[in-house]
């Protein structure tokens, strides 16, 4: 009988034995791999919810901030009885997509010929007692309301233009205040008797700045753009309140003073003239000619002349905030007392030659006076200058 060999057998026992080791070292490999596999499928699912509750977090700061942006542009009234430099809170607390739109506070500081508004709006996300996210916007833009607009003459063409006034124009404060302004989208050409008393803002060229007693500022980038009037809106609050006419209008123009008050809507055109009181708002979709004298019987009484087409006088002297959404034409030796936006300016004889002497004085603390309502289908012009998020400080 062949006996086994002793060396044989150790060896064998000794390469099973490092197989054993071997294998113990995969599968350790192997359950380290694992784990690892599963923390970093964990940290990416906490890191993706993370992610996902800071954007939802920033969604809800996003819609606070677009929130008060929609009430500047679509309630001017309110906008305008806020106080400057004053910061206030908008909204709080109003739920949003799973979070809450936390806190959105502005603050109105006045700048040149608009307002910055200064927003700051809080996301967050998850329960309110222990939010998941939470995000903060800051937001700064400029925001020319037609109150802002009327503080004298806007001129806001849709493309920049040239503006001749080299005859006998005069823009100027009334008694006692300041503050007037002239706004221009193109170039000014100031001549002959022509002086505004106040400051001159243009996206151009000002010629003849020793006619301007104030400041001129020329190649202006905040000049804005024409207000939206809100015709519909107009049209709905004059039949609410039975002053709506289904085509052309005379208005005033009788012996005795005529009382305003509120909202009128004319499809047409609309002839005005007379003393008047109250305070109203008198919109045409046609165009609007002043017939004779238009005068206020007490310094508290304010007609808003808006049209859809021109606004024309010739001759008179006119108590009235004009808005018109083409030509302000003006003739002889017309006064127009209250503020002007148009988007053009025709001034026959004023403009240069002829006998014209157009003037327009303006009252900015008028213009203030006026009830939030009236002004409130004019929409506001808003220019972004910043939109970021604020980081937490380190």
């Amino acid at each position: 009988m062949r006996q086994k060999t002793p060396g044989r057998s150790g060896g064998r026992r000794a390469e099973r034995g490092q197989a054993l080791i071997l294998v113990m070292l995969v599968l350790l490999v192997l359950a380290v791999l694992g784990s690892a596999v599963v923390t970093l499928a964990a940290s990416h699912r906490l890191s993706s919810a993370r992610q996902e509750s800071l954007m939802q977090a920033y969604y809800a700061a996003e819609a606070g901030a677009e929130r008060v942006l929609a009430r500047i542009r679509y309630e001017p009234g309110w906008f305008s009885g806020l106080p400057a430099d004053v910061e206030q809170t908008v909204f709080s607390n109003v739920p949003y997509a799973g979070g809450k739109i936390l806190e959105v506070t502005l603050k109105k500081v006045p700048v040149g010929i608009a307002t910055r508004v200064e927003i700051t709006s809080v996301g967050i996300f998850g329960p309110p007692d222990e939010p998941l996210a939470r995000k903060t916007l800051n937001v700064s833009v400029l925001v020319s309301a037609a109150s802002d607009l009327v503080r004298g003459v806007s001129v806001l063409p849709e493309s920049p233009t040239s503006l001749n006034l080299k005859g006998n124009f005069s823009l100027e404060p009334a008694e006692g205040v300041d503050g007037v302004k002239f706004v221009l989208n193109g170039d000014l050409d100031l001549g002959g008797a022509s002086r505004i008393v106040g400051d001159v803002y243009a996206s151009g060229t000002i010629t003849g700045t020793d006619k301007i007693t104030g400041h001129a500022y020329a190649g202006y980038t905040g000049v804005p753009t024409f207000p939206v009037i809100e015709e519909e809106w107009y049209r709905i609050e004059a039949q609410r309140n039975g002053r709506y006419y289904a085509g052309d209008v005379v208005l005033g123009g009788e012996s005795g003073s005529t009382s305003y008050a509120g909202i009128y809507f004319a499809e047409g055109a609309i002839e005005i003239s007379g003393e008047y009181s109250g305070q109203a708002v008198i919109v045409a979709k046609g165009g609007i000619t002043v017939e004779d004298d238009l005068k206020a019987e007490s310094g508290n009484d304010l007609l808003v002349l808006i049209s859809l087409a021109d606004v024309s006088i010739r001759n008179f002297e006119v108590d009235a905030v004009v808005i018109a959404a083409n030509t302000f034409q003006a003739w002889g030796k017309a006064t127009l007392y209250g503020g002007l936006v148009a988007r053009g300016l025709d001034l026959p004889g004023a403009g240069g030659g002829g006998g014209g002497a157009v003037g327009i004085v303006c009252n900015p603390q008028l213009v203030e006076g006026l009830p939030p309502e009236v002004l409130q289908g004019v929409s506001s012009s808003i220019k972004i200058e910043s939109w970021r998020e604020r980081y937490p400080v380190l």
